[in-house]
C-alpha cells in the first residue's frame, strides 16, 4: 500500500471492502504473533475473505496525508454493511481532495445470471447513503460507479430489461442531473448484446461505459474488444467507453 501511494506512476488506487475482523502483528519475546481483532469492522479484502491485515482506517491513513489525499481512489462495496461505516471514516477525517476524486462503486442490480437474491449492496440503500454524505460533504470529491452482479460465464449478455432498471433508477435518484455516470459493464458480457446500451448513451449525455475483465477471468481477446469498439465508434460513442481489461495475446475468444 505504501509503495502503491509513493510511486508517481500509479495515479489510482482501487480496492474491495467487505466487514471482517483485521489482523494486526503483536511483537513479543517470541517472536511475531498475529492476533484478530475481535469486532468487526471494514477491511480490505475480497468475498469469501472475512479477514485482512489492512482495514478500511488504515487503509485511508496511508492513502490520505497531512496535505490531503494522494491519489484518486475507487472504493468497491461488497456489501452494504460496509458502506455507512467507510463513509464516516472518510467525513471524519476531514481531509482536503486536491482535485482527487473519491469513486463509490458497487454492482446493485442483477444481472446476467444472477437475480434479486445474489445483490449483496441494495441498489437504493447504497444510492441513498451515498447521495445523503456527497451533499452534506461538498470538500470531498465523491463520484459514483454502479454496475450489475453478474456471472461472467453467461450464455447471455445483458437483456433490454437490466438496462431499463438501471436507467429506472438513475433517473428516479436524479443521478444524471447530480452525478457523471460511470456503469460498469463485464466486457465479454457486453460483447454478446451491445445495442441494448446505445439507447442508455443517448439517453444520458454524461454517461460513461467502463469495460472491465474480472480477476478470476482470463484476458480478454483483441477481437472480443475490436468487436465492442467497433459497435459504439460505428454510433458515434466511442469517447465514451473506458477498458479496464487485460488483453490475450490471443486471438479468439474461447472462454464462455
Amino acid at each position: 500500500m505504501s509503495d502503491a501511494v509513493s510511486d508517481n506512476k500509479i495515479t489510482a488506487i482501487e480496492a474491495d471492502i467487505v466487514m471482517g475482523f483485521e489482523i494486526v502483528d503483536d511483537v513479543d519475546d517470541t517472536g511475531d504473533k498475529k492476533n484478530k481483532m475481535n469486532h468487526l469492522v471494514p477491511i480490505m479484502a475480497h468475498p469469501p475473505d472475512r479477514e485482512s491485515d489492512l482495514s478500511f482506517e488504515r487503509f485511508t491513513n496511508h492513502a490520505c496525508k497531512a496535505d490531503g489525499l494522494k491519489k484518486h481512489l475507487k472504493l468497491d462495496f461488497k456489501e452494504i454493511e460496509a458502506v455507512k461505516p467507510c463513509l464516516q471514516i472518510l467525513i471524519n477525517r476531514k481531509f482536503m481532495s486536491n482535485g482527487k476524486i473519491i469513486w463509490l462503486n458497487a454492482d446493485i442490480i442483477p444481472g446476467p445470471g444472477k437475480s434479486q437474491k445474489d445483490i449483496d449492496v441494495p441498489a437504493n440503500e447504497f444510492l441513498i447513503q451515498c447521495l445523503t454524505v456527497s451533499a452534506k460533504n461538498r470538500q470531498l470529491n465523491f463520484a459514483l460507479s454502479i454496475g450489475f452482479k453478474v456471472d461472467v460465464c453467461s450464455v447471455f449478455g445483458h437483456s433490454q430489461q437490466h438496462v431499463a432498471e438501471m436507467t429506472r433508477l438513475i433517473t428516479a435518484h436524479k443521478l444524471h442531473e447530480s452525478f457523471g455516470i460511470v456503469l460498469a459493464v463485464n466486457a465479454r458480457l457486453l460483447s454478446k448484446n451491445m445495442t441494448v446500451f446505445d439507447t442508455f448513451l443517448e439517453s444520458f449525455s454524461n454517461a460513461q461505459l467502463l469495460c472491465w475483465v474480472g480477476s478470476g477471468e482470463p484476458p480478454i481477446s483483441f477481437v472480443t474488444i475490436n468487436k465492442i469498439r467497433a459497435h459504439f465508434l460505428q454510433h458515434g460513442s466511442i469517447d465514451r467507453v473506458g477498458f479496464d481489461v487485460q488483453v490475450s495475446r490471443v486471438c479468439c475468444e474461447i472462454y464462455l
